[in-house]
């Protein structure tokens, strides 16, 4: 190789370098590892190849720039990262979580009576009767294994 060909290869390396810095600063809004595209090019002149490969391991090793935060005026339509997925929902077995009973947030809740009784209760979130969870559900006949605590549902048999 001529000492023209290393020269070309060196800048060619840096304006790689610099073009492909200025690429992932467009598509993820921040360059790789936070540098400039311009001391990318520096870098790849200084380091040639390695420089080159260098910003390649940074490009993928970035993580994305939320740019714009979602509002309720913008919605999930924001550049940036999408929004986080909604929580998953209960066990298919389990019914649909309802708000919990009257009296709940003063901490007097009605429970519904034993199952030998003939009043029924309205399905929804009662005070546990077992004591091991903070509610269980009742399906309006029985209490069922659905169950909640701090606000997080999971399957517990009665």
């Amino acid at each position: 190789m001529t000492s023209t060909e290393i020269v070309f290869t060196w800048i060619a390396c840096g304006v790689l370098c610099a073009l492909s810095a200025q690429m992932a600063k467009r598509s993820r809004g921040t360059s790789p590892w936070g540098f400039h595209p311009l001391g990318w090019g520096v870098i790849g002149l200084l380091l040639g190849i390695f420089g080159l490969l260098l910003e390649l391991i940074a490009e993928f090793t970035t993580r994305r720039k939320l740019t714009k935060l979602p509002t309720p005026s913008t919605g999930s339509n924001f550049v940036g990262m999408p929004m986080a997925p909604p929580p998953m929902a209960p066990p298919p077995m389990a019914p649909p979580p309802m708000a919990p009973p009257p009296g709940a947030a003063t901490g007097r809740v009605i429970s519904p009576p034993d199952t030998a009784t003939q009043v029924s209760f309205v399905a929804g979130w009662y005070s546990d009767p077992s004591g091991r969870h903070e509610l269980r559900y009742w399906d309006g006949q029985r209490w069922t294994a659905n169950v909640s605590t701090a606000g997080v549902t999971s399957v517990d048999e009665p």
